[in-house]
């Protein structure tokens, strides 16, 4: 176990100057969290506090994490010996996109262009799940650049000059498509959370320190905040880098894990009821249109490989899934519809798989198993307790805490299936992890590919 005893704090202006070194306080709580914002809490003597000046907005960073803290709330607490203590809470740089509202002109718009060669007009639509998150970016936050094919904000205000985004070269991520999601009035956060968690990838917001302030600050990915997709920190999702970590409390008997499992309103596979098909009718000119079925109805399931006893299917309201283009008055193939539908169902058939295991350790034992060397945020990991049981989890989140009592650290996990089409598998002999596709029950191995570090300052061009 490394010794984080007086972990000291930098603190930022908003424009990322540095104001001070808080290296004097009563405690910390810090949590990472792979897809998504983590939090903090930091309480310090009152009279301490004004040395220094922490102000709402102001940013913290700490050296045993990759996340940067934004301080949003504060309280002032007397003791029975009117002891002031200051209490600052916030959420890390992800917290930023709850503050953009996605509207329908931020959503990638299916543009009719005509084709010469078949003499029609066909689709042209941003389909990768790159160019459709880079697009709502540059619609919601990322200010306009000069390179003039980029989308632009909707609304100047919009924009934070501080943000940019490191640009994916993962060619896996590159190849995947955009899920459905009903946008209008969600979220950017939302959004964002939910398209990347269908696919069991993590994002941050992470402080660039060779980045610019002021000045000549066109280059995106040269922004102090940047955007950045990731599976997992350093390895590869078959975790080929180094053997998978095993958390078990038979291994030491310091290790204390809460485990928690049940049944009660599991649901493994999903029905998903959609729109009704397009059908062609005459008009009254004779002309031909297309109108939405008055009985025929889009059916599609997930996890239909799941039989007998292990099979408990949950209804899944898939209706809000276009059927038919309204630029162009034509249905959608057969295979969009369905594969925006099996998203859906995917989705909520998640929230009930990942809910009946829960894994709680209450420290992080084992001087071999260091957060940020050994394992990362969104590594795949066996967990083991004292019953036996085992079931392959993901790091979702690792919490650091320092009091009077020393430092304490501790990853949560969260059930990664299933990812995209598939079901996540336990490893095999080899060491090699394996999907199984949703629709023809078929193995595969999951692909190896090229992995860049995050943080490594090689990824920031």
């Amino acid at each position: 176990m490394r010794d984080y005893t007086n972990t000291p704090l930098q603190l930022y202006s908003k424009d990322f100057t540095i104001k001070a070194v808080i290296d004097v306080y009563d405690s910390f709580v810090w949590t990472d969290v792979y897809c998504g914002y983590g939090d903090f809490e930091l309480k310090i003597q009152s009279d301490i506090a004004k040395g220094y000046n922490i102000e709402i907005g102001d940013f913290i960073e700490c050296f045993i994490s990759q996340k940067v803290m934004i301080v949003e709330g504060m309280t002032l607490d007397y003791d029975n010996n009117n002891v002031i203590t200051a209490t600052y809470k916030g959420r890390s740089l992800e917290s930023l996109l709850c503050r953009r509202i996605l509207r329908k002109e931020d959503i990638p718009k299916v543009v009719p262009q005509y084709n010469s060669t078949q003499g029609d007009y066909v689709r042209a639509e941003i389909r990768s799940l790159w160019d459709s998150i880079k697009y709502i970016l540059e619609r919601c936050i990322v200010q306009n650049t000069a390179d003039s094919s980029r989308a632009g904000l909707s609304d100047r205000n919009r924009g934070i000059s501080l943000v940019g985004y490191t640009t994916v070269t993962d060619p896996v991520i590159l190849e995947q498509n955009t899920p459905y999601v009903d946008l209008d009035g969600m979220t950017l956060y939302d959004y964002i959370c939910s398209v990347l968690s269908y696919y069991g990838y993590g994002f941050s917001m992470s402080f660039n320190h060779l980045g610019v302030i002021g000045g000549n600050n066109s280059s995106i990915s040269n922004r102090k905040i940047l955007f950045s997709i990731y599976n997992g920190l350093k390895r590869t999702f078959t975790q080929i880098d180094n053997e998978r970590i095993v958390f078990t409390t038979q291994d030491d008997s310091t290790f204390k894990m809460n485990t928690s499992i049940d049944m009660s309103n599991y649901g493994n596979t999903g029905v998903v009821i959609g729109p009704y098909k397009a059908i062609q009718v005459k008009d009254g000119d004779g002309n031909y249109q297309w109108v939405d079925s008055p009985s025929d109805r889009y059916v599609a399931n997930v996890y239909n490989d799941i039989s007998d006893l292990d099979r408990y299917e949950i209804y899944v309201d898939g209706t809000s899934v276009p059927n038919m283009e309204a630029e162009m008055s034509k249905p959608y193939p057969d295979t969009y519809v369905l594969s925006q539908m099996r998203f859906k169902g995917i989705q909520e058939v998640k929230k009930l798989m990942g809910g009946i295991t829960s894994y709680e350790p209450t420290v992080d034992f084992d001087p071999y198993k260091i957060y940020g060397e050994n394992y990362y945020l969104g590594d795949l990991v066996t967990v083991i307790d004292d019953f036996n049981n085992s079931a392959t989890m993901r790091v979702s989140s690792y919490s650091h805490a320092l009091d009077s009592g020393g430092y304490k650290g501790y990853p949560l996990f969260e059930t990664p299936e299933p990812i995209g089409g598939y079901r996540v598998l336990e490893q095999t002999q080899n060491g090699t992890d394996i999907l199984r596709n949703l629709e023809d029950d078929s193995a595969v191995r999951i692909p190896e590919r090229n992995n860049v570090e995050l943080f490594d300052d090689s990824d920031i061009t």
